[in-house]
Formats: structure tokens, sequence, C-alpha cells
């Protein structure tokens, strides 16, 4: 039995005991993860396909039906505590409840597979693929791997030295994050204005192209960043854009005003790319303009080159959308139909309780496939006749009179605006932008 090895043994610290047994959950096809009780001074080495429940969303809708979904029940642990000075592995528990606690007892589970509810994974490659905890590293490994990064090697390069020299697999992404934490620990002791302009220092220097908004005491108020791929992207797929802002999600509290183009690449779904980001102090008219300006005149910088963005897409943001029409005013503005329908439910959400105050999900999943029918709509009478099976669905709602009064205020192609409260559909002969109600 495999995991009879493990009854026994002893590690002077918690780092050498975490190593070794992850070591030996990785040799023979499975991953750990660590519990640590403090209360009674023990450490638990899960198997990592224990039950985990993940929300279950309609990828239609991109809403959550309320059901579960969840991973293989695998019950098998290692129980460790401590004995004096040292740690010792006390029993190992099964997937079906059997404890081990005898190195030398011959009545154990004699196969391996019989000590997990699931497959074990032979490959160490793909155990690695499938378990990030399988590349978990320790101290030394996390050292090695910063001092190449200082010295420059990139991270296609260091995962292939791992390989090679310590047989350790791991992805780039994990070199990513390490290299995220050795920038941290550079900026300690630094304000957040010097830590900012330390890191646009450096991004300048990997050939990032950025632009800079400084106030009349030369202080940096917003930067705008991009990269020669991005921009060379940007000039081949500029037919559509999309622009939104995130709310202080950074160190800095400052927003990130994203750029996102489309490429004609890909199967069912574009794929998309980052054009350009700011960092704004705050979402202003005056600022929007400035990092919509600044997009342009970088974009398309030669005398020669004209703008052949046709649509630009956002939310309803009221000084977004006044500045792409300033900035932007070749090209046609929409709202993005995600945002409209969040506005939409939070609008008519009332409508979707019943008497003991849970939520109608049938109801409100019928709300979401008709709103989305209303978005596509074809022609002017599929789009009425959308309009009319919506209200129709609320007909019995303490929100009709509300949906009835908008509907009475528009007709036709514009019930889009009155009903939805959005400015523009995206669809031939609509109501023009930014149409007020």
């Amino acid at each position: 039995m495999i995991s009879q090895r493990l009854i026994g043994r002893q590690y002077s610290d918690t780092e050498s005991m975490s190593a070794d047994i992850r070591k030996f959950a990785n040799k023979n096809g499975f991953a750990v993860q660590q519990s640590i009780s403090y209360k009674q001074n023990s450490r638990y080495f899960y198997c990592n396909q224990r039950t985990e429940y993940k929300d279950k969303v309609d990828p239609e809708t991109r809403t959550r039906q309320g059901n579960y979904t969840r991973t293989t029940k695998c019950t098998w642990k290692v129980y460790v505590r401590k004995c004096k000075q040292d740690w010792c592995v006390g029993k190992v528990i099964l997937h079906d409840g059997s404890v081990i606690v005898n190195p030398h007892d011959e009545n154990a589970v004699p196969s391996r597979n019989q000590e997990h509810s699931h497959d074990l994974i032979t490959d160490p490659s793909v155990l690695a693929s499938v378990f990030p905890q399988a590349r978990s590293l320790d101290a030394k490994q996390t050292k090695t791997i910063a001092s190449m990064l200082k010295s420059g090697c990139h991270a296609s390069n260091i995962v292939d030295t791992m390989l090679e020299d310590q047989g350790k697999i791991i992805k780039p992404v994990d070199v990513y994050n390490i290299n995220q934490r050795v920038v941290k620990a550079s900026f300690l002791g630094k304000s957040k204005d010097d830590q900012l302009m330390h890191q646009i220092d450096e991004m300048r220097k990997d050939g990032f192209v950025i632009k800079t908004n400084v106030s009349d005491d030369s202080v940096l108020r917003m930067p705008m960043i991009t990269h020669p791929d991005a921009i060379n992207l940007t000039k081949r797929f500029s037919d559509v854009l999309v622009v939104d802002a995130t709310y202080q999600t950074n160190n800095l509290d400052m927003s990130l005003f994203n750029l996102v183009g489309f490429s004609n690449l890909g199967g069912k779904s574009l794929k998309t790319f980052v054009a350009a980001s700011v960092l704004m102090v705050n979402e202003t008219a005056i600022n929007y303009k400035w990092a919509l300006t600044t997009f342009k005149e970088t974009i398309w910088a030669g005398k020669d080159e004209e703008v052949s963005t046709k649509i630009m897409i956002s939310d309803q943001d009221h000084a977004l959308c006044k500045e792409i029409e300033a900035v932007f005013h070749q090209s046609r503005h929409i709202l993005c139909t995600w945002h409209v329908m969040n506005n939409f439910v939070k609008l008519f959400k009332r409508s979707f309780k019943v008497e003991n105050g849970k939520r109608d999900g049938d109801k409100e999943h019928s709300c979401h496939k008709l709103v989305n029918k209303l978005f596509y709509a074809s022609d002017e009478q599929a789009f009425n006749e959308t309009g009319m099976e919506l209200e129709a669905l609320f007909s019995f709602s303490q929100n009709h009179e509300k949906l009835q009064k908008h509907l009475n205020r528009r007709n036709g192609v514009d019930l889009g605006v009155a009903l939805l409260g959005i400015t523009e559909l995206g669809r031939p002969n609509g109501p023009k932008a930014h149409t007020p109600l």
C-alpha cells in the first residue's frame, strides 16, 4: 500500500514537511492541499479532488440558475501532529473512511488505485497542468527563480531551466506571479507616486508606449499605457472598440479605463485584445476627453492616417457618451447589452419575486431571453412583437403600470429606448444616439 509509507515520517519544520508530502503526492499521481488547526497544533493534507461546489451559469443569459455541480469527492487525507520538537505523520484516512495508523499493517489495502475515489494521473506534465498545487515551489526554488528574473531571463527560459536542472514542472504564469512578488518587495518604503513612476520607467524599458497628463505643479495625474504590438493590432482591427472603466481596484485608488478591440479571428466568439489602458484620478468629462484624444493621437499618429473605427461600445456613463461623440464623431456609438440587461433587471427586479419573497427563476429566465431577442430583432415587426411578449410577461406584475407608461411614450423601433432606458440599440433605422427620454 502506497499511503502506508507516510506513516511515522518525522520533520523538523513545516516547510520540509509540506515539501515532502507534496512531492509524495505528485510522484503517485495526485495533488494535495494543506489545512492548519492551531487549536490542536496539527496539519492536514487533503487530496485536491475533494468536494468543491461551483455555480452553474447559463451561457445564453449569463445568469446563475441556482443549481450546482461538484467535482469528484475524495476524502483521502494525511494527519500530521506536533510531537515534542518534531512533526510526525500519525495516520492516513482513505476515501472509504478506513484509517491507517500502522506502517506495517498486513491487512491494509494492497492497491493504490483503491486508496482514492478517482484515477491517478501518472504523467507529471498532465498533473502539473491540471492541479496548480502540483507546481508549488519551496523557498529555495522561489529564490532561484527570483534571481533569474533579476538577471533578465524570460519566463519561457526559466520554465525550461527548472525542468532540466531540478526536474520541476512549472508554467510561465508561476514565474509571473513570483515576479509580481519581487516587484512588490522593491516598493517597500516608497510612496504610491514613487511606485507608479518606478513602474512606468520599467515599462518604458520594456518597450511600452506611455503618454502622461501632468498638472501645473508637475504632479502626474494620468498615464495612458499601450504597446507597439497593440497599436498595430488596433490599426489592423479598428472596426469596433469597447471602452469601460473599473472602480478603484488598485492600490493607487484610481479608475482603470480600458479600451478593448475585436479581431476578426476566432470561432463562435471573436478574440479580443487590449488596445490601451488609462489610469484616471476620477471619471469626469475632462479626463475622458484627454484619455480618448490621447489614444486617438497615439494610434493614428501619421498625417495621412484616418480614424477607421466604425463602432464604439460603452455603458451609459453620460460624461463618457458625450466625449465619445465629440472625439470619435465619425463613429457610431452604441451601448453594451450586458450593461443594458443589468439596468433592466434592476428596474424590474421586484417583479421577479413571488409571495414568499423568493425570486421566480423561470420568469426571470424568460425575461432574459425576451430582452436578448429584443436586442437582436432583425426588423421592426419582430422588435414590436417581442416587446408585446415582454409586456404580457409583466401583465400581472406590480410594475406593469410602469412598463405600460414607457410603452405608451414610445412605439415601434423606439420601444427599446423607452423600455430599457438606453440611447441606441445599434440596429438600422434605430433612434439617434443619446435621444433623451
